[in-house]
């Protein structure tokens, strides 16, 4: 059984105390400008968009016992200027059908600069001067202390395409493609010198997407679907072999793809009463992923992390019909998927199993809308699974950690608005 042998692990290990600070700061100014017309079968949404960002981190690992594994600073900052012009626009053939093109050009730039050194166990910090390499001190990472500073930029143009039939006045046909983009970077955790320096790749896709959406019995029911497909390239991902000590990096799969279905409804079957309901199956691979845990290693066919096939939604709220000033409402939720996997390796020691989750809430709202309170109940079964994993190397061998899900949490709200 996995779990016991994942039982025997940790109670192997259970001397071992991995212990992590970490300050981030992050800063942003955005501006964007629209522009936005409606000309009988013609409307559009143009516009330009500018963004500067700067994210700084700096991380203090320390690993107990420590005699191998000193503490350990990475300190890094990422500058991010990002500018883009965009345009998109739907012209209307007659009442049922009408097309949409759309067009994006983005210019991004990131500079980078990190370092990452060792402290003596008395707390001295063992840094560097220049951004030269240097000898690890006895005992201290196997990379040793190193500086990097450098930048990149990339160009995107991304179109989209749409079609639309309006079948009858409650059943919409839809059909799309679409390119995206997220631009490339620099690994903020980086643990040698070549994975500060070298950034990776833009990653891209391209959607595939067709569906409907509809309304029935005089809109008390909405029902929409949807098929999708997504093909990536350059899709970025961390991969950490546990077989190679100390070496985890932001990278770039080949390619990948995902594809499946949705399913959203919305009924309102009574007066004060809505039910919500919804369901997808996904199917999540990489196709190409050469070399992620070092040279002659492969990921295809790995499922891609946190991506179970099967999710499902539903919730109640009732408003509940009561002579006095104000509202009341009841509500329920559950969530259910099956299981995923935390990383690429698609490791079963950190893999998130299937889960369900429930929830409720009461709720008061004064007549004019001012004053309102909620108490709600999440994870009312008070159970706890594995939610997200990783491992690392120590002198007594690999360390498999995961966090769980909060247990079951009360809360009270006490809102007023304006």
């Amino acid at each position: 059984d996995k779990r016991f042998v994942l039982a025997l692990i940790n109670a192997g290990l259970a001397a071992v105390q991995q212990v992590n600070f970490i300050h981030y700061h992050e800063s942003e100014v955005t501006q964007e400008f629209q522009l936005n017309g409606d000309y009988g079968p013609v409307n559009f949404t143009s516009g330009i968009f500018f963004l500067h960002e700067n994210f700084s981190s700096n991380r203090n690992g320390f690993t107990f016992p420590s005699a191998a594994n000193p503490p350990q600073d990475q300190v890094g900052d990422t500058k991010t200027n990002s500018e883009a012009v965009y345009t998109q626009g739907t012209y209307k053939f007659d009442d049922q059908l009408s097309g949409t093109l759309g067009l994006r050009y983005t210019h991004e730039q990131r500079d980078f600069t990190y370092a990452q050194f060792d402290d003596t166990l008395a707390g001295v910090p063992l840094q560097l001067s220049s951004g030269a390499p240097a000898p690890a001190p006895l005992g201290a990472s196997p990379a040793g202390p190193f500086a990097a500073s450098s930048s990149a930029s990339w160009d995107s143009l991304t179109p989209k395409y749409a079609v639309q039939y309006q079948w009858t006045p409650d059943l919409l046909q839809y059909a799309s493609i679409s390119r995206g983009f997220k631009a490339g970077g620099f690994d903020n955790r980086a643990n040698v010198l070549a994975n500060a320096e070298i950034p990776y790749a833009p990653e891209k896709v391209t959607t595939y997407e067709t569906g409907v959406k509809s309304e029935w019995f005089d809109r008390r029911l909405k029902a929409n679907a949807a098929l999708f497909y997504n093909d990536y390239t350059n899709l970025q991902q961390t991969a950490f072999d546990p077989a190679v000590p100390g070496r985890s990096r932001r990278l770039n799969a080949g390619s990948a793809h995902t594809d499946g279905i949705e399913l959203e409804t919305t009924a309102v079957p009574t007066a004060g009463l809505q039910w919500n309901a919804s369901a997808a199956y996904t199917f999540a691979t990489y196709d190409r992923f050469a070399n992620p845990f070092g040279l002659g290693t492969s990921a295809d066919g790995n499922r891609l992390p946190f991506a179970p096939r099967w999710t499902a939604n539903t919730s109640l709220t009732y408003v509940v019909p009561l002579e006095i000033p104000g509202s009341v409402r009841l509500g329920a939720d559950a969530q259910y998927q099956t299981k995923s996997f935390d990383d690429v390796a698609n490791s079963w020691q950190i893999e998130v199993p299937s889960q369900k989750e429930l929830g409720s809430f009461l709720s008061y709202a004064t007549e004019d809308g001012h004053w309102s309170a909620t108490l709600s109940v999440r994870n009312l079964l008070d159970q706890q699974e594995n939610q997200a994993g990783s491992y690392s190397k120590s002198a007594l061998g690999t360390i498999w950690t995961y966090l769980e899900n909060p247990p079951r949490t009360v809360f009270l709200k006490l809102k007023y608005d304006l």
